[in-house]
């Protein structure tokens, strides 16, 4: 658990579309004071509608290949 939290990249678990755990790290991407104001919130929520679109296509290309991808910006 403390790699996780010390890891210098954003990571993120999501059950059922929610956002369950997240680091400090996410904390910061998502410029979120504290966990409870990401905790329980669609993924999607902070992304502008515009790139929604852009992001579930992102999403389904990373989960098809098990390997690193470097970020993306639209």
């Amino acid at each position: 658990r403390k790699l996780v939290e010390v890891s210098p990249d954003a990571i993120f678990l999501i059950q059922q579309n929610r956002i369950v755990f997240i680091n400090s790290t996410g904390l910061k991407l998502l410029r979120a004071a504290r966990p409870e104001d990401v905790l329980g919130r669609p993924p999607l929520s902070f992304f502008h509608p515009d790139v929604h679109a852009f992001v579930l296509t992102r999403e389904r290309e990373l989960l098809a290949r098990p390997c690193s991808v470097p970020l993306a910006e639209e």
